[in-house]
C-alpha cells in the first residue's frame, strides 16, 4: 500500500511512478493500479460502510480522515478493557453490510482483513484500501480496461479459500451478481470466506489455529495455510450462545453463501439474539507485544512493485 500522508481534514494515498529504469509495461501498469483505485472509488460512490473519496490529484488519492486507525492495531493497543462483544459484533455487522454493497456494485474486495476496516469517531467501521481489487465490466456502462485484470494483486495466503476443495468458489452466483461468469479469477465466495475469518477474529480475539490474532512466524503461516487449504477449518466451540456465529463462520469458509446479501441478514439476526451474558470465548488479545503491522511487509506480494521474499514464501508454500 502507498504511504498515507495525513494533514487537517484528509488523507492522501501517494502514488509514485514506477521505479526508474522500469519497462514501459511496468510504468503502464502502475499507472493503472492508480486508475483502477479511483475508479473503484468512483463506482461505489458515497455510503456509510465506504471509505469517502475526494478524488485525486497531484499529491494522490484523497479520502476521509480517521485518526482511529485500523480495527487491528486498536485490537492490539485497547487490551484494559478490549472492546466489548457487543462492540466487536457491530463492527462485524458493519463489514458485511459494506462487503455486500461493495459486491454489488461489481467488485471483489480481495483484501478483506482487520487491517483494511478503520475505525470513525463515533465507533463505527468504513472499509478501505481497494488498490488491488477486482472490478468487473457491469451491463450498460462502458468496458474496462483490460489491463485493469493484469494489474491485480491475490489475497493473502491465510485469507485463500481453498479453491481445489471447493472448486464451486469459482463461480459468481445468486442475488446481487452482475451477470454469471463461471470460472473467474475472484469471485465473492473468496471475500466471504476472508470475512469468515474476519468474523473469527473479532468473536474469539485470535486467529483460526492460533492462539494470537497475528501470525507472525512464517511456520505458523504456512502451517495454518495448509490447513486451510486441506479444508480444516478452525470452530467456535460447542458453546450454545455461539451456535448461530458458528454456522455463519463455517458458511462463509465452506462457500455455502450465494449472496453476501444473505450473509449480512444472518449476522444481523444473530447479533439480534445473542444474550447480553452469553461468556466471552476469549478475554483479551495474548499477542506478547503491539504489533507494528506494515502492509509492504505482509507476507505477500503487493503490485507493481513486488518483494523477492514474498515471492520465495509462495514457492515454498
Amino acid at each position: 500500500m502507498a504511504e498515507l500522508v495525513s494533514n487537517s481534514a484528509l488523507f492522501v494515498k501517494e502514488t509514485p511512478s514506477a521505479p526508474a529504469g522500469s519497462t514501459a509495461e511496468v510504468i503502464q501498469l502502475t499507472n493503472l493500479f492508480y486508475q483502477k483505485e479511483h475508479d473503484i472509488y468512483q463506482r461505489l460512490g458515497d455510503h456509510p460502510r465506504i471509505l469517502r473519496h475526494h478524488g485525486w490529484d497531484e499529491r494522490g488519492l484523497l479520502f476521509d480522515r480517521h485518526p482511529a486507525g485500523d480495527l487491528l492495531r486498536h485490537l492490539l493497543i485497547q487490551r484494559d478493557p478490549s472492546p466489548s462483544l457487543a462492540l466487536r459484533l457491530r463492527w462485524a455487522c458493519d463489514i458485511a453490510e459494506g462487503l455486500a454493497y461493495v459486491h454489488s456494485k461489481g467488485v471483489i474486495w480481495v483484501d478483506v482483513n482487520l487491517h483494511n476496516s478503520l475505525l470513525t469517531r463515533d465507533q463505527r467501521v468504513v472499509l478501505c484500501d481497494f488498490a488491488g481489487s477486482c472490478m468487473l465490466n457491469l451491463p450498460g456502462e462502458e468496458r474496462l480496461p483490460f489491463e485493469y485484470n493484469e494489474s491485480q494483486i491475490w489475497m493473502g495466503p491465510l485469507m485463500h479459500i481453498p479453491l481445489l476443495r471447493l472448486p464451486h468458489a469459482r463461480i459468481w452466483e445468486g442475488p446481487g451478481s452482475p451477470y454469471p461468469h463461471p470460472d473467474w479469477n475472484f469471485t465473492p465466495h473468496m471475500d466471504r470466506f476472508a470475512f469468515g475469518v474476519v468474523l473469527f477474529c473479532l468473536i474469539t480475539l485470535h486467529f483460526p489455529h492460533s492462539p494470537f490474532l497475528v501470525v507472525v512466524d512464517p511456520e505458523e503461516v504456512k502451517r495454518i495455510y495448509q490447513l486451510h487449504q486441506e479444508a480444516c477449518f478452525d470452530t467456535l466451540g460447542e458453546v450454545a450462545e455461539y451456535k448461530d456465529f458458528e454456522a455463519i463462520i463455517q458458511k462463509c469458509f465452506q462457500a455455502q453463501y450465494h449472496s453476501t446479501d444473505d450473509l449480512f441478514h444472518d449476522l444481523e439476526r444473530a447479533v439480534n439474539v445473542m444474550p447480553a451474558n452469553a461468556p466471552l470465548l476469549q478475554d483479551g488479545v495474548k499477542d506478547p507485544v503491539v504489533v507494528e503491522f506494515d502492509q509492504r511487509s505482509s507476507n505477500r506480494r503487493l503490485f507493481p512493485f513486488p518483494h523477492e521474499e514474498d515471492l520465495d514464501y509462495y514457492d515454498a508454500v
